[in-house]
């Protein structure tokens, strides 16, 4: 799925030999990914993690107080995988 995600410009899911989705990687993988973020911060000298809402993330005032008050470490979108993407359409792992 890797080397398919970076030389594919579209990729289709095939289900008993009919396509049920099809489109770029980039649009499959933000349509059918959680519209998240996760913020991983130090407090009290111990890694935390917290996780917000995209929508109107820049008025969310938690979202906010946490990147003006605490050492980020990490943030991060939720964003699926093809292979994600793939198990959930077909209901089958990739062996």
């Amino acid at each position: 799925m890797a080397f398919a995600e970076s030389v594919c410009d579209r990729v289709a899911f095939i289900v008993d030999g009919e396509i049920v989705l099809i489109d770029s990687p980039k649009t499959l993988k933000v349509e059918m990914g959680e519209r998240v973020v996760e913020v991983t911060y130090i407090e009290q000298g111990s890694k935390k993690t917290a996780v917000f809402m995209q929508e109107k993330l820049g008025e969310n005032e938690e979202f906010l107080q946490l990147l003006r008050e605490k050492e980020i470490l990490t943030m991060h979108t939720k964003e699926a995988t093809l292979e994600d993407i793939f198990v959930r359409v077909t209901g089958r792992e990739i062996a």
